[in-house]
């Protein structure tokens, strides 16, 4: 059926292209340098990480498989900088010194209902928030302010 596969190729994650090297630059502080990730994006920009020995397995795939994505979504180059996707946040692929928010429970459950958050900003730039150890998700930190990143449809919207 001919319109199967016209709506196959839209789906299908086929057009891929290796990460140029000036974006792996503004990539690499937010990666693991111990991951051995190749990184691949697509026609819309969407920047995502595949383990390197399973990249030429992951490429067949997308040729067989209706699957919109594989791999972990790192993000998107917006201007000269990465905006860093939920799904890395949520990976083991961040560097372990990335700059973190450490917060408290209550901290937590405002971030969670993106809600503010008070907290002392000592370095500006993107920072991953946890809670216990645990990663939340991505906030920036602005001179008087923290942006909240974490995804509008996930937010709890309960009492808390």
């Amino acid at each position: 059926d001919p319109s199967n596969s016209k709506k196959r190729k839209k789906t299908a994650f086929t057009h891929l292209k290796k990460v140029p090297k000036k974006q792996l630059e503004q990539i690499a502080s937010f990666i693991n340098k111990n991951a051995h990730l190749d990184f691949f994006q697509t026609e819309s920009g969407r920047i995502f990480a595949f383990p390197s020995p399973l990249v030429d397995t992951f490429m067949d795939l997308t040729r067989h498989l209706k699957k919109s994505a594989f791999g972990t979504e790192i993000g998107m180059i917006k201007g000269k900088s990465l905006v860093p996707a939920h799904a890395l946040a949520m990976s083991h692929f961040v560097a372990p010194d990335f700059p973190k928010i450490l917060l408290e429970k209550q901290q937590a459950l405002q971030f969670l209902k993106k809600l503010p958050v008070e907290v002392n900003f000592t370095q500006e730039g993107w920072h991953l928030v946890t809670y216990e150890g645990l990663a939340l998700g991505w906030a920036k930190v602005l001179k008087r302010r923290m942006n909240n990143y974490y995804p509008k449809e996930w937010r709890i919207r309960m009492e808390i």
